[in-house]
């Protein structure tokens, strides 16, 4: 009897181990069909969720797309929960055509490398509604202790409205409790 209990427990170990390996040959098409706006360079960094390195280089290729379309860029350089990176040229006197010029090779690479795989490193990173809340209890907390009138029962609104008219002094609370976790 034990040998039998064994064998059948043996075969549906193995069963399941071939029906993942069968499904995993099917994950290109699934992760197509929930981002049917990513280009084929994106959907190869989308198997299996986008890591910090991955979207890392989502970036860093982005840039070099831009830069080798005559555009300069600078960065990328961290920044609270991301990357961030500056296009174009310093040089405020750029005339229209070529600030529509900067804008469409940006909207172009950024299209290719980037959005997608955008929304979802910060989807799978992501607080969840209880997270969220904490930390906007948090900001709350820290707002009263520089003086501000922020009780945990005011609405959004109206807390994002003192935000809003007082962004240098608060933005520490930000800072402090950002949105999403560092890299």
């Amino acid at each position: 009897m034990r040998r039998t209990v064994a064998r059948v427990w043996l075969l549906v170990v193995l069963a399941v181990m071939l029906s993942a390996c069968s499904e995993g040959s099917g994950s290109s098409e699934d992760v197509a069909a929930q981002y049917p706006n990513a280009s084929e360079y994106q959907l190869e960094l989308l198997e299996g969720g986008v890591t910090w390195a991955e979207y890392e280089r989502a970036v860093i290729d982005m840039l070099a797309c831009i830069e080798d379309q005559g555009v300069p860029t600078v960065g990328p350089y961290e920044s609270g929960s991301g990357l961030d990176y500056e296009i174009g040229s310093v040089d405020m006197t750029a005339s229209d055509a070529e600030f529509e010029r900067v804008s469409q090779v940006h909207d172009e690479c950024y299209e290719e490398h980037f959005s997608v795989v955008n929304d979802a490193y910060y989807e799978g990173i992501a607080p969840s509604e209880e997270e969220y809340l904490e930390i906007e209890r948090n900001r709350r907390a820290c707002a009263r202790e520089l003086g501000f009138d922020a009780p945990d029962d005011m609405s959004r609104e109206d807390f994002y409205d003192i935000v809003a008219e007082n962004v240098d002094k608060l933005n520490m609370c930000f800072e402090r409790y950002p949105d999403f976790p560092p890299p």
